[in-house]
């Protein structure tokens, strides 16, 4: 199967005939929902048990099944990261966790418009707990914009 990004939703065809399969489309404010998708990824095979949906939002982190059943919910914007976290991409684990960059900027020095920018990936299990955060970066910038993430998926690998 292949995934193709289409607006809010997800749209599944295969990859071979180019035939459409199914859509995710869990538009709302309500449990498990979503009102944007700034980042996703895919697991497993669209058939089977193993398959997992991440997708990344402004606030949280879905996981959906493949009967489009959200399996958890993580809102990474509640503190829980250091200071003003920016999450910029989200992956699937090696098991039923899931991993996402953190881009965090905080001020170098109040006189000067030098920010420090630390770049984490932090991996979580399928209940949301934090398994392990890696420092990938550490760089100055003039600017708290955040940067593209360093990080993609190919063939199951990040």
């Amino acid at each position: 199967e292949d995934l193709c990004k289409s607006g809010k939703s997800l749209n599944f065809y295969d990859i071979e005939t180019g035939r459409f399969i199914k859509k995710l489309d869990k538009l709302g404010r309500g449990p498990g929902e979503y009102t944007s998708i700034s980042s996703w990824d895919t697991k497993g095979d669209l058939q089977s048990d193993d398959f997992r949906i991440a997708v990344l939002t402004h606030s949280k982190i879905l996981v959906y099944d493949n009967r489009d059943s959200c399996v958890c919910v993580y809102n990474y914007a509640s503190g829980e990261d250091i200071t003003a976290p920016s999450v910029l991409r989200v992956f699937l684990g090696p098991q039923d966790g899931f991993m996402y960059t953190v881009d965090i900027s905080r001020r170098y020095n109040k006189d000067v418009a030098w920010y420090d920018k630390l770049d984490y990936l932090v991996y979580r299990d399928s209940t949301g707990r934090e398994v392990s955060r890696s420092l990938i970066a550490v760089r100055s910038a003039q600017s708290v914009f955040k940067d593209l993430p360093r990080f993609c998926s190919y063939g199951g690998d990040l």
